[in-house]
Protein backbone atom coordinates (compact mmCIF):
# COMPACT_ATOMS: atom_id res chain seq x y z
CA UNK A 1 0.00 0.00 0.00
CA UNK A 2 1.12 3.55 -0.60
CA UNK A 3 2.46 5.29 2.52
CA UNK A 4 0.07 7.85 3.93
CA UNK A 5 2.17 9.13 6.84
CA UNK A 6 5.79 9.28 7.95
CA UNK A 7 7.72 10.08 11.10
CA UNK A 8 10.09 12.95 10.37
CA UNK A 9 12.87 14.46 12.50
CA UNK A 10 14.14 17.82 11.24
CA UNK A 11 17.42 18.95 12.86
CA UNK A 12 18.85 22.44 12.43
CA UNK A 13 22.60 23.00 12.16
CA UNK A 14 24.56 23.72 15.33
CA UNK A 15 26.27 27.05 15.99
CA UNK A 16 30.03 27.51 16.11
CA UNK A 17 31.88 28.13 19.36
CA UNK A 18 33.31 31.52 20.22
CA UNK A 19 37.00 31.99 19.53
CA UNK A 20 40.30 33.02 21.08
CA UNK A 21 39.53 34.87 24.32
CA UNK A 22 36.38 34.09 26.31
CA UNK A 23 34.77 31.87 23.68
CA UNK A 24 31.46 30.36 24.79
CA UNK A 25 29.81 27.19 23.51
CA UNK A 26 27.67 27.20 20.39
CA UNK A 27 24.00 26.33 20.70
CA UNK A 28 22.65 23.05 19.35
CA UNK A 29 20.36 22.95 16.36
CA UNK A 30 16.67 23.39 16.97
CA UNK A 31 14.55 20.30 16.33
CA UNK A 32 11.05 19.63 15.05
CA UNK A 33 9.63 16.10 15.44
CA UNK A 34 6.41 14.95 13.78
CA UNK A 35 5.38 11.34 14.40
CA UNK A 36 2.50 11.38 11.92
CA UNK A 37 3.32 13.72 9.04
CA UNK A 38 0.75 13.21 6.26
CA UNK A 39 2.17 12.51 2.82
CA UNK A 40 0.53 12.13 -0.56
CA UNK A 41 1.79 9.72 -3.18
CA UNK A 42 3.33 11.45 -6.19
CA UNK A 43 3.65 14.84 -4.47
CA UNK A 44 7.06 16.53 -4.31
CA UNK A 45 8.49 17.58 -0.94
CA UNK A 46 11.17 20.20 -0.43
CA UNK A 47 14.21 19.37 1.68
CA UNK A 48 17.07 21.64 2.67
CA UNK A 49 19.78 20.50 5.10
CA UNK A 50 21.40 23.34 7.03
CA UNK A 51 25.19 23.63 7.09
CA UNK A 52 27.18 24.01 10.30
CA UNK A 53 27.92 27.28 12.00
CA UNK A 54 31.63 28.06 11.91
CA UNK A 55 33.85 29.04 14.83
CA UNK A 56 35.23 32.53 15.23
CA UNK A 57 38.19 33.37 13.01
CA UNK A 58 41.63 32.17 14.09
CA UNK A 59 43.55 34.75 16.04
CA UNK A 60 40.59 37.04 16.61
CA UNK A 61 38.13 37.34 19.47
CA UNK A 62 35.07 36.52 17.41
CA UNK A 63 31.73 34.97 18.25
CA UNK A 64 30.82 31.73 16.58
CA UNK A 65 28.56 31.84 13.56
CA UNK A 66 24.96 30.59 13.71
CA UNK A 67 23.91 27.38 12.04
CA UNK A 68 21.75 27.41 8.93
CA UNK A 69 18.07 26.50 8.80
CA UNK A 70 17.02 22.98 7.87
CA UNK A 71 13.58 22.55 6.34
CA UNK A 72 11.21 19.85 5.18
CA UNK A 73 7.98 20.96 3.55
CA UNK A 74 5.23 20.58 1.02
CA UNK A 75 2.78 23.12 -0.32
CA UNK A 76 0.79 23.16 2.92
CA UNK A 77 3.34 22.53 5.69
CA UNK A 78 6.77 24.00 6.33
CA UNK A 79 8.76 22.36 9.15
CA UNK A 80 11.53 24.91 9.31
CA UNK A 81 14.32 24.98 11.90
CA UNK A 82 16.10 28.03 13.21
CA UNK A 83 19.91 27.75 13.04
CA UNK A 84 21.66 27.81 16.39
CA UNK A 85 23.51 30.79 17.74
CA UNK A 86 27.25 30.66 18.31
CA UNK A 87 28.81 31.42 21.68
CA UNK A 88 29.66 35.03 22.55
CA UNK A 89 33.41 35.26 22.12
CA UNK A 90 34.24 38.81 21.12
CA UNK A 91 35.27 40.01 24.57
CA UNK A 92 34.11 40.18 28.16
CA UNK A 93 30.40 40.80 28.39
CA UNK A 94 29.49 39.24 25.02
CA UNK A 95 25.97 37.81 25.03
CA UNK A 96 25.25 34.52 23.29
CA UNK A 97 23.36 34.62 20.03
CA UNK A 98 19.75 33.54 19.79
CA UNK A 99 18.75 30.52 17.74
CA UNK A 100 16.96 27.17 17.84
CA UNK A 101 19.03 26.70 20.99
CA UNK A 102 20.88 29.80 22.12
CA UNK A 103 24.65 30.19 22.27
CA UNK A 104 26.48 30.60 25.58
CA UNK A 105 27.47 33.98 26.96
CA UNK A 106 30.60 35.28 28.67
CA UNK A 107 30.70 36.53 32.25
CA UNK A 108 28.14 39.05 33.41
CA UNK A 109 25.88 38.18 30.47
CA UNK A 110 23.05 35.84 29.69
CA UNK A 111 23.13 33.10 27.12
CA UNK A 112 21.16 33.50 23.93
CA UNK A 113 17.46 32.64 24.02
CA UNK A 114 15.78 29.85 22.07
CA UNK A 115 13.74 31.12 19.16
CA UNK A 116 12.66 27.73 17.83
CA UNK A 117 9.18 27.98 16.35
CA UNK A 118 6.32 25.55 17.02
CA UNK A 119 4.41 23.80 14.25
CA UNK A 120 0.92 22.33 14.33
CA UNK A 121 0.96 18.57 14.83
CA UNK A 122 4.68 18.50 15.70
CA UNK A 123 6.82 18.98 18.82
CA UNK A 124 9.68 21.49 18.82
CA UNK A 125 12.84 21.38 20.93
CA UNK A 126 15.31 24.12 21.84
CA UNK A 127 16.76 25.76 24.97
CA UNK A 128 18.63 28.88 26.02
CA UNK A 129 22.39 29.04 26.38
CA UNK A 130 24.19 29.44 29.69
CA UNK A 131 25.95 32.62 30.80
CA UNK A 132 27.15 34.20 34.04
CA UNK A 133 25.48 36.90 36.12
CA UNK A 134 27.82 37.01 39.13
CA UNK A 135 29.61 40.19 38.00
CA UNK A 136 32.91 38.39 38.56
CA UNK A 137 35.46 39.04 35.83
CA UNK A 138 37.53 35.98 35.15
CA UNK A 139 34.70 33.49 35.22
CA UNK A 140 34.56 30.94 32.46
CA UNK A 141 32.06 31.06 29.63
CA UNK A 142 28.66 29.43 29.35
CA UNK A 143 27.70 26.33 27.45
CA UNK A 144 25.40 26.45 24.45
CA UNK A 145 21.79 25.42 24.90
CA UNK A 146 20.66 21.97 23.81
CA UNK A 147 17.47 20.41 22.53
CA UNK A 148 16.92 18.77 25.91
CA UNK A 149 18.25 21.31 28.43
CA UNK A 150 19.63 24.84 28.89
CA UNK A 151 23.36 25.43 28.74
CA UNK A 152 25.28 25.49 32.00
CA UNK A 153 26.79 28.68 33.43
CA UNK A 154 30.50 29.35 33.49
CA UNK A 155 32.25 29.06 36.87
CA UNK A 156 35.68 30.17 38.10
CA UNK A 157 37.03 26.66 37.57
CA UNK A 158 35.28 25.21 34.53
CA UNK A 159 33.43 26.12 31.40
CA UNK A 160 29.68 25.66 31.38
CA UNK A 161 28.25 22.33 30.31
CA UNK A 162 26.59 22.23 26.95
CA UNK A 163 22.85 21.68 27.21
CA UNK A 164 21.88 18.03 26.82
CA UNK A 165 20.63 16.82 23.50
CA UNK A 166 17.32 15.00 23.13
CA UNK A 167 17.02 11.28 22.39
CA UNK A 168 14.64 10.01 19.73
CA UNK A 169 14.22 6.21 20.10
CA UNK A 170 13.14 5.70 16.50
CA UNK A 171 16.48 7.02 15.27
CA UNK A 172 18.84 5.29 17.70
CA UNK A 173 21.18 4.27 14.88
CA UNK A 174 21.98 7.93 14.28
CA UNK A 175 23.07 10.84 16.41
CA UNK A 176 25.30 10.27 19.42
CA UNK A 177 25.22 8.13 22.55
CA UNK A 178 24.53 9.27 26.11
CA UNK A 179 28.29 9.37 26.62
CA UNK A 180 28.57 11.79 23.69
CA UNK A 181 30.28 9.38 21.33
CA UNK A 182 29.19 8.41 17.85
CA UNK A 183 26.32 5.94 17.78
CA UNK A 184 27.09 2.38 16.75
CA UNK A 185 23.54 1.12 16.52
CA UNK A 186 20.98 0.83 19.31
CA UNK A 187 22.77 3.00 21.88
CA UNK A 188 22.38 6.39 20.25
CA UNK A 189 19.69 8.71 19.04
CA UNK A 190 20.71 11.99 20.74
CA UNK A 191 20.48 15.16 18.68
CA UNK A 192 20.97 18.88 19.24
CA UNK A 193 23.45 18.94 22.15
CA UNK A 194 25.03 22.28 23.05
CA UNK A 195 28.77 22.96 22.90
CA UNK A 196 30.79 23.26 26.12
CA UNK A 197 32.22 26.60 27.24
CA UNK A 198 35.89 27.34 27.91
CA UNK A 199 37.62 28.01 31.22
CA UNK A 200 39.21 31.40 31.76
CA UNK A 201 42.96 31.10 31.15
CA UNK A 202 43.77 33.41 34.08
CA UNK A 203 42.46 30.74 36.43
CA UNK A 204 43.76 27.67 34.64
CA UNK A 205 46.58 27.87 32.13
CA UNK A 206 45.17 24.84 30.33
CA UNK A 207 41.42 25.45 30.39
CA UNK A 208 39.13 22.77 31.69
CA UNK A 209 36.51 22.95 28.98
CA UNK A 210 32.87 22.23 29.68
CA UNK A 211 31.48 18.91 28.49
CA UNK A 212 29.53 19.15 25.27
CA UNK A 213 25.91 18.12 25.60
CA UNK A 214 26.08 17.72 29.37
CA UNK A 215 25.51 14.03 30.11
CA UNK A 216 23.80 13.37 26.80
CA UNK A 217 23.85 14.80 23.32
CA UNK A 218 25.90 15.64 20.34
CA UNK A 219 27.64 18.90 21.33
CA UNK A 220 31.42 19.25 21.29
CA UNK A 221 33.54 19.72 24.42
CA UNK A 222 35.34 22.93 25.20
CA UNK A 223 39.12 22.63 24.68
CA UNK A 224 41.48 21.33 27.32
CA UNK A 225 44.74 21.66 25.41
CA UNK A 226 46.11 23.88 22.63
CA UNK A 227 44.36 23.39 19.29
CA UNK A 228 40.86 23.58 17.93
CA UNK A 229 37.95 22.64 20.15
CA UNK A 230 36.38 19.35 19.01
CA UNK A 231 33.55 19.35 16.53
CA UNK A 232 30.37 17.42 17.20
CA UNK A 233 29.13 14.51 15.10
CA UNK A 234 27.97 15.29 11.58
CA UNK A 235 24.25 15.45 11.01
CA UNK A 236 23.28 15.72 14.67
CA UNK A 237 23.05 19.51 14.97
CA UNK A 238 25.47 19.73 17.92
CA UNK A 239 27.09 23.02 18.89
CA UNK A 240 30.85 23.66 18.70
CA UNK A 241 33.00 24.00 21.81
CA UNK A 242 34.21 27.43 22.92
CA UNK A 243 37.87 28.48 22.77
CA UNK A 244 39.98 30.47 25.22
CA UNK A 245 43.17 32.51 24.55
CA UNK A 246 45.66 32.16 21.70
CA UNK A 247 46.09 28.58 20.53
CA UNK A 248 42.74 27.40 21.88
CA UNK A 249 40.20 28.08 19.20
CA UNK A 250 36.50 27.43 19.06
CA UNK A 251 35.04 24.52 17.14
CA UNK A 252 32.51 24.47 14.33
CA UNK A 253 29.00 23.22 14.93
CA UNK A 254 27.50 20.17 13.25
CA UNK A 255 25.49 20.06 10.07
CA UNK A 256 21.77 19.52 10.38
CA UNK A 257 19.78 16.62 8.98
CA UNK A 258 16.37 15.28 8.04
CA UNK A 259 15.53 11.76 9.21
CA UNK A 260 12.46 9.96 7.89
CA UNK A 261 10.77 6.69 8.84
CA UNK A 262 7.76 5.33 7.01
CA UNK A 263 4.95 4.57 9.42
CA UNK A 264 3.04 1.31 9.37
CA UNK A 265 -0.08 2.01 7.35
CA UNK A 266 -2.97 -0.44 7.33
CA UNK A 267 -5.92 -0.56 4.96
CA UNK A 268 -9.13 -2.51 5.38
CA UNK A 269 -9.47 -5.65 3.25
CA UNK A 270 -12.72 -7.38 2.32
CA UNK A 271 -12.86 -11.01 1.22
CA UNK A 272 -16.18 -12.13 -0.23
CA UNK A 273 -17.01 -15.60 -1.51
CA UNK A 274 -18.98 -16.41 -4.60
CA UNK A 275 -22.75 -16.74 -4.16
CA UNK A 276 -24.16 -20.23 -3.52
CA UNK A 277 -27.74 -21.27 -4.31
CA UNK A 278 -29.33 -22.93 -1.30
CA UNK A 279 -31.57 -25.97 -1.83
CA UNK A 280 -33.81 -24.81 1.03
CA UNK A 281 -34.19 -21.64 3.11
CA UNK A 282 -30.90 -21.45 5.13
CA UNK A 283 -30.95 -20.91 8.89
CA UNK A 284 -27.27 -21.48 9.68
CA UNK A 285 -24.00 -20.43 8.10
CA UNK A 286 -20.47 -21.32 9.12
CA UNK A 287 -17.12 -19.70 8.38
CA UNK A 288 -13.58 -20.76 9.26
CA UNK A 289 -10.85 -18.09 9.42
CA UNK A 290 -7.19 -19.05 9.54
CA UNK A 291 -5.34 -15.82 10.34
CA UNK A 292 -1.71 -14.98 11.16
CA UNK A 293 -1.00 -11.31 11.99
CA UNK A 294 1.87 -9.73 10.06
CA UNK A 295 2.32 -6.96 12.64
CA UNK A 296 0.55 -5.66 15.71
CA UNK A 297 -2.46 -7.39 17.23
CA UNK A 298 -5.86 -8.38 15.88
CA UNK A 299 -9.05 -8.74 17.91
CA UNK A 300 -11.83 -11.08 16.80
CA UNK A 301 -15.13 -9.27 16.10
CA UNK A 302 -13.29 -5.92 16.23
CA UNK A 303 -10.46 -6.13 13.70
CA UNK A 304 -11.69 -9.35 12.08
CA UNK A 305 -15.41 -9.45 11.33
CA UNK A 306 -17.59 -11.93 9.48
CA UNK A 307 -20.91 -11.25 7.70
CA UNK A 308 -23.48 -13.43 5.94
CA UNK A 309 -26.11 -12.61 3.33
CA UNK A 310 -29.26 -14.52 2.33
CA UNK A 311 -30.21 -12.23 -0.56
CA UNK A 312 -27.19 -12.56 -2.85
CA UNK A 313 -25.25 -9.71 -1.19
CA UNK A 314 -27.95 -7.05 -1.07
CA UNK A 315 -27.84 -7.01 2.75
CA UNK A 316 -25.35 -8.51 5.20
CA UNK A 317 -25.71 -9.49 8.87
CA UNK A 318 -22.64 -9.64 11.12
CA UNK A 319 -21.88 -13.03 12.65
CA UNK A 320 -20.30 -13.49 16.08
CA UNK A 321 -16.94 -15.26 15.79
Amino acid sequence: ATATSIEVLVVGAGGGGGNYYHGAGGGGGGIVHDTDFTVIGGQAYGLTVGSKGTAGQTGNSDPGGPGIDTSFDNAAVNLKLIGKGGGGGAAEGATGKTGGSGGGGTYNTLGGASTQADFAGATSYGSAGGGDTTNRPGNSTGGGGGAGAVGGPGTPDAGGLGGAGYRFPTFVAYGSTAANTASTGSDGGYFGGGGGGATNSVVDDFPNGGVGGGAAGSGANGPSAPGWAPYGFGGTGGGGGGGERAGLYGGDGDNGGVYIKENDNYENMTLQSNAFTAQTQPTTTRIIVDESPYAGTTTVNTDIKAYASRDNGTTFTQMTL
